[in-house]
């Protein structure tokens, strides 16, 4: 049973931030959909941000939507954006396949913190179907010597740890052998 946010409390689109986005009365088609109008247009990150991941825990069937936000000029919609892909990633092999050119273009993204959460996604989809990772090993390999952390003043990972942990996590010899060159280059 759905509980209402109270009349001053924040809501995506009518819909409880702090449950699953399902509303009685609503499809879920209309709920995706009004979840994802908050995730494309409040102006507030934070709203944005609580949308992102009740996308993702809509499913595969919300990866379009997702995908759709990727080139968000803010960083923090990106890296809820490429973060809510990972969670998802790991349940479908043909979404995983698709996202892989976003991931992958994500490594590259000029905020430590979207490069983190690709290196975090790879990992989740390279643990589950470390073949369809195989193409971007080298990409995730040269984020080996990103030593950048997300904030500084925060004890953040730093972007080189995170690729570390998803090459550890895809395990195949050859991300193994790419961990095992960069731990002995730096």
């Amino acid at each position: 049973m759905s509980r209402k946010p109270p009349d001053d409390s924040p809501s995506l689109g009518g819909i409880d931030p702090d449950l699953s986005g399902q509303e009685p009365g609503l499809g879920i088609e209309e709920t995706v959909l009004r979840i994802f109008a908050t995730l494309r247009s409040d102006p507030d990150t934070a709203m944005r941000v609580r949308a992102a991941g009740l996308l993702a825990a809509q499913g595969i069937e919300a990866v379009p939507l997702i995908l759709a936000e990727v080139g968000d000029p803010s960083e923090g919609i990106r890296w809820a954006v490429i973060s809510s892909l990972g969670a998802i990633a790991p349940t479908d092999e043909a979404a995983s396949a698709a996202m892989l050119p976003v991931l992958a273009a994500a490594l590259s993204d000029e905020r430590s913190v979207v490069r983190r959460a690709a290196a975090d996604s790879l990992g989740a989809i390279g643990a589950v179907y470390p073949h369809l990772v195989a193409p971007v090993i080298p990409a995730l390999a040269a984020r080996l010597s990103d030593r950048t952390k997300p904030y500084p003043f925060l004890s953040h990972r730093r972007v080189c740890d995170a690729t570390a942990e998803a090459l550890e996590r895809i395990a195949t010899p050859e991300a193994l052998a790419a961990l095992e060159a960069g731990r002995s280059s730096s």
